[in-house]
């Protein structure tokens, strides 16, 4: 009856080993995922951060963009009326100067 109970001991201790090779094997897969994930979270944490470092520098270069665009359009603005203006004056002064009817002085009454 001892040596069959030894036995059964025996066969229990080596399941119960098994058992605990396995439960570290187990978790060190674990402990391997966990590290992967956690250096994978990093990355993406690095990766987003340089995205938001991107799109400030982004909505830094549009803002700038803008305000040259505004300052060009005003520029142009001005250039154009100024233009305008001075052609304006051009065609009056030329259609002055090249009048097919000039003003005749009015006939006096003596003619």
């Amino acid at each position: 009856l001892l040596d069959t109970q030894t036995k059964k001991l025996r066969i229990t201790i080596h399941e119960l080993e098994s058992v605990r090779e396995e439960l570290q094997r187990v978790e060190h897969d674990h402990t391997l995922k966990m590290r992967e994930k956690d250096s994978t979270m990093d990355d993406l944490s690095h990766q987003l951060q340089l995205c938001k470092t991107s799109l400030s520098s982004l909505k830094q270069e549009v803002s700038e963009a803008k305000q040259r665009q505004s300052h060009v359009a005003e520029h142009y603005g001005s250039f154009v009326k100024q233009l305008r203006e001075e052609v304006h004056e051009f065609c009056m002064k030329t259609l002055k100067q090249s009048d097919p009817f000039p003003t005749r002085p009015s006939p006096s009454p003596e003619d």
